[in-house]
């Protein structure tokens, strides 16, 4: 998958100025064009990773995604986080712009919700519970000191700042590719600790560190 990131422009200030939308739809466009088979191929193997990581590091409870279509991990992503752990903790859509999270202990307790995404039924709390100790989350693109880019709906920005980083990892799930140099930032990205691609983990550095 080649992934040709836009260049940045000037902005009057001759500061490099990105447009984060050309750049979630350049991404997005790559992954589309990803054949179903090499895309089997980079999710088995990212799964792989994903379970080594929560065996490696044996966290009291994880909270991890549902991905959408053509979304790393692809639809085996949470039956195999499963059948290393009791339950995970997953993001339920609410309508005022937040997620609430449902801990799900099945993959037969999953049921599509708002935005065609596989939900768990059961009680939801309004963050994510403070004994997480790791944190799997998507994104389309990370920069090698954190910064992440999501869909621009802020779901998840707005979940991971209230996160208690003290005690929980956030990794987030993506193609080798999509692990940039560096990406645009803005107050309100939340961070991320490491991101997890099909070839390996990579922990973050933030900038100036």
């Amino acid at each position: 998958m080649d992934i040709r990131v836009p260049q940045p422009s000037l902005n009057p200030f001759g500061v490099p100025s990105y447009s984060k939308d050309r750049l979630r739809r350049t991404l997005l466009d790559a992954r589309e064009s990803l054949p179903v088979e090499q895309r089997r191929g980079l999710d088995t193997r990212l799964i792989a990773g994903a379970l080594r990581l929560v065996q490696l590091s044996r966290p009291t409870e994880i909270a991890a995604y549902s991905p959408m279509p053509g979304e790393p991990g692809g639809d085996e992503l949470v039956e195999a986080l499963l059948s290393v752990v009791p339950g995970v903790w997953l993001p339920v859509s609410g309508s005022d712009g937040r997620l609430e999270w449902a801990l799900c202990e099945s993959a037969e307790e999953l049921h599509r919700g708002r935005f065609g995404i596989a939900e768990p039924v059961g009680p939801r709390v309004g963050a994510v519970p403070g004994n997480v100790e790791l944190l799997l989350c998507p994104a389309l693109a990370c920069s090698v000191d954190g910064v992440r880019l999501g869909r621009g709906a802020g779901y998840f920005d707005r979940a991971l700042a209230d996160v208690d980083r003290s005690r929980c990892r956030i990794i987030a799930l993506i193609y080798d590719s999509e692990l940039l140099g560096e990406l645009p930032a803005e107050a309100h990205d939340a961070p991320v600790d490491g991101v997890l691609t099909p070839g390996g983990f990579h922990s973050c550095t933030p900038c100036g560190t």
